[in-house]
């Protein structure tokens, strides 16, 4: 039962944007030449100022620029310096509007009233609170774009105006950022060193959420050139590589050379060694999929396994390395399922050797317990390894780390997964040790997690291994309530639904029995699931005594119940999981037979074809016509010999011409006409009637009769 991918799991990374944006609110007054235009005497004050940066030389920083504007107002450079004092005070939205006053001077230059605007810009960013930075975006990227219209090729509005592109994400964001930093970078007018360091800082994250690892590298190195005391681009660069590392869809080589590079010297990637070792391993078995090589997987899978549990061992904390070695091991047992898990461990195990549970729709049909093809030991003991030190990975993650309920209820999962695996490949007798203990332990994960449709499966899953049908389809029931939408478990369900079929109900026919009790009965089919059913028939309402013989429910009448009259049988039967089905039929005992009547009858007859009309009646369940059987015989001496059977079955056995009756006609109903076939001289002759009813009951009536 794999439950989820690989998790790479490691910190997000610092990008630092902000940083890089509080540095430009004075990032080039100091080589700028409009700083060297500041007036007076007071120009060397503003300068002391800004270099000492303590907050009493910020206050004293912004009487001088105001000194300086009460003198001269339209001062560029006073303005400009005003605007940087106040935002290095927290006076955002008062920045703010120092900058945009500089930008709208009479005669601003070019590059001045660029950098005021950038200034405004950053000012406007800051307003906003650190958590909501998103809301003061558009504000600020309006100001940025102003600022490329008063200088188009300047560097910091480029550099700001990327940097807002990564705030505002979006599918592009991250590839117009990177074209706004390579143009700041490789442009004309290069930025001075410090916001070159932060555009390489940003340009290098900006690499690494494009996936390019070996490029972001690089910035990031770029970054540390220019400012070697910047803690802050090295956090990025180490945090990046460790993302890049767990990442699929990095070519294979880059991987694999980064790879190389760092596992035997984890020491760079302080103090995040833990999430390091974890990256590494799962970049080394992502590869796996990449080169699809048996040697390669053998190498390097005891590889990613000690990695991770040494990044476990670090943080017994941090749930992210549990999982990966969990995901690991899945991996391992299953494959890849883009492959169709050709590659995993399982698949080495020959076609039904088992089925896990609820991997086919009624899996109970093929039998819990049916033979099992072999297996080759080797085979048998990877998986078995390999699910059990699964289980023991989780356990020691739901032991250590502190999990919420949903993450113990995934765990949970992965276990119930691997040790399903490790009951199902057991001996008959352990497998049953197994079952019984996974049983409770998959109760109590149910008991935690009544909402996890994943949990509830499980459970019913393995009710149904252990056949408890009816409790299984509760569960599994609940588990299609809770959102388990999938094609197979409906399909289970649904097989799981059908009730059992009653059919071929007895007696088949009405009537009388002789002396022997009829067998009351019918036929039963379990369409659901296996087990005993649980069946009862009754007669007018009576329970009998019946007994199932093989899908047949059978039990012999009483007397009483062979009286005269319609007798109402009813068969019930449930299945294991609770479905119910019901039957019923009428029978009618009728033990009296038929009765005749012959016209004439008696007394001597006109010769020589006379007529008879035979009726027939019953008060029961009426004529069998094709019982019918009508003979003409003759008796003694001097009567006219003949020995004719007229009709059988209740079809004319002779044409009879005096009646227009041809040979092979039905007789018309219970009621019909009889005549000889030949002229009759005088003398004594017989009819032999033989009739029944419906029910069976046979009557034989000879009537004698004397022709004159």
């Amino acid at each position: 039962m794999k439950i989820g991918p690989l998790n790479v799991g490691i910190p997000t990374l610092v990008y630092l944007a902000l940083v890089v944006i509080v540095a430009l609110a004075d990032f080039q007054l100091f080589t700028a030449k409009t700083a060297q235009r500041a007036e007076g005497r007071l120009e060397r004050s503003i300068r002391e100022c800004m270099n000492e940066g303590t907050d009493d030389a910020l206050r004293q920083g912004v009487d001088f620029c105001r000194q300086v504007l009460a003198v001269t107002p339209n001062s560029a450079s006073a303005h400009l310096y005003l605007g940087s004092f106040l935002f290095r005070q927290g006076q955002y939205k008062e920045a703010q509007g120092a900058f945009e006053t500089c930008a709208k001077l009479p005669g601003i230059a070019a590059g001045d009233a660029g950098m005021a605007y950038t200034g405004a810009g950053v000012s406007a960013f800051a307003q906003a609170p650190a958590g909501e930075r998103s809301k003061s975006t558009a504000a600020a990227e309006e100001l940025f774009k102003k600022a490329l219209e008063a200088d188009k090729n300047s560097p910091d509005a480029k550099a700001c105006l990327g940097i807002m592109l990564l705030w505002k994400g979006g599918l592009s964001a991250p590839t117009d950022a990177l074209a706004k930093f390579n143009e700041v970078l490789e442009g004309k007018r290069p930025p001075a060193k410090t916001i070159a360091s932060r555009m390489y800082n940003a340009r290098g994250v900006t690499l690494s959420r494009l996936g390019r690892a070996g490029e972001s590298d690089e910035s990031f190195l770029a970054a540390q050139t220019i400012d070697p005391g910047w803690r802050a681009v090295q956090e990025n660069r180490t945090l990046s590589l460790i993302s890049s590392l767990g990442l699929p869809g990095m070519p294979v080589d880059m991987r694999m050379k980064l790879i190389d590079k760092y596992k035997d010297n984890l020491s760079v990637f302080k103090p995040y060694e833990y999430a390091a070792r974890n990256s590494i391993a799962t970049g080394l078995y992502l590869t796996r999929k990449d080169v699809m090589s048996k040697a390669y997987l053998e190498k390097n899978f005891p590889l990613a396994e000690k990695l991770l549990f040494a990044a476990s061992g670090d943080k017994p904390a941090e749930p992210a390395a549990y999982r990966n070695l969990a995901g690991l091991y899945q991996d391992r047992l299953y494959g890849d399922p883009g492959e169709g898990g050709r590659d995993g461990l399982l698949a080495q195990l020959p076609p039904d050797y088992f089925r896990p549970a609820m991997t086919a729709p009624n899996i109970w049909k093929d039998g819990a317990t049916a033979d099992r093809p072999q297996a080759a030991q080797q085979v048998l003991d990877d998986i078995r390894k390999c699910a059990n030190a699964e289980s023991e990975a989780l356990t020691r993650l739901m032991n250590k780390a502190k999990l919420d309920t949903p993450q113990q209820v995934d765990a949970q999962l992965h276990i119930f997964g691997a040790q399903y695996i490790l009951m199902a490949t057991s001996t008959a007798a352990e497998a049953e040790k197994r079952q019984s203990e996974l049983l409770k332990s998959a109760a109590a994960m149910v008991a935690l997690a009544e909402e996890n449709p994943a949990a509830l499966r499980a459970y019913g899953s393995l009710l149904l291994r252990a056949g408890d049908y009816k409790k299984a389809f509760e569960f599994l029931g609940k588990a299609r309530a809770k959102g388990d939408g999938s094609e197979e478990l409906g399909k289970a369900l649904e097989d799981m639904s059908r009730k059992p079929v009653v059919f071929d109900m007895r007696p088949r026919r009405v009537g009388h029995f002789g002396k022997g009790r009829p067998l009351f009965g019918g036929s039963i089919q379990v369409l659901s699931c296996p087990g005993a059913v649980n069946a009862t028939l009754t007669v007018d309402g009576k329970k009998m005594d019946a007994a199932m013989s093989g899908t047949q429910l059978l039990a012999l009448a009483y007397d009483t119940q062979m009286t005269d009259g319609e007798h109402k049988i009813e068969i019930e039967a449930e299945d294991a999981i609770g479905n119910k089905a019901q039957m019923s039929t009428s029978h009618f005992v009728d033990k009296r037979p038929p009765t005749l009547k012959l016209d004439p009858d008696g007394g001597e007859l006109d010769g020589p074809r006379p007529v008879w009309t035979i009726a027939l009646e019953d008060v029961g369940v009426g004529i069998d016509q094709a019982s019918v059987k009508v003979e003409f015989n003759s008796l003694g001496a001097g009567s006219t010999p003949c020995k004719d059977l007229l009709v059988s079955e209740g079809v004319y056995q002779k044409e009879i011409s005096s009646l227009n009756v041809k040979q092979n006609d039905r007789i018309p109903g219970d009621t019909f006409k009889i005549a000889p076939i030949r002229d009759l001289g005088a003398g004594a002759y017989q009819l032999r009637i033989v009739f029944a009813d419906k029910a069976g009951n046979l009557k034989t009536e000879l009537k004698a009769v004397k022709i004159k």
